[in-house]
């Protein structure tokens, strides 16, 4: 998962998408960190795939990161995650 270890790359925000449709949970530590540190979109998707793993150590997380500015955009999700109007 080291793709995620550069994240200025463009189209990120839907590999931290496929990562948490996919549910493996080795990639929460590369959400986490995306989630802290991406741009915009990625951080988005990544507090977004880190909440479908439904894990008590992902909670941390999606407190302090989920209430980003960016987090209120839903365009976002309906471009990339479908059935989310904004």
């Amino acid at each position: 998962m080291s793709i995620l270890n550069d994240f200025a790359k463009p189209g990120l925000a839907g590999v931290a998408l496929a990562l948490g449709k996919i549910g493996d949970k080795r990639a929460i530590p590369v959400l986490a960190q995306a989630a802290k540190v991406g741009d915009d979109d990625l951080r988005i998707a990544a507090v977004w795939s880190l909440a479908q793993f439904h894990e008590p150590e992902v909670l941390p997380i999606l407190l302090s990161e989920g209430g980003t500015p960016a987090s209120h955009r839903p365009e976002f999700f309906g471009q990339h995650v479908g059935g989310v109007s904004g």
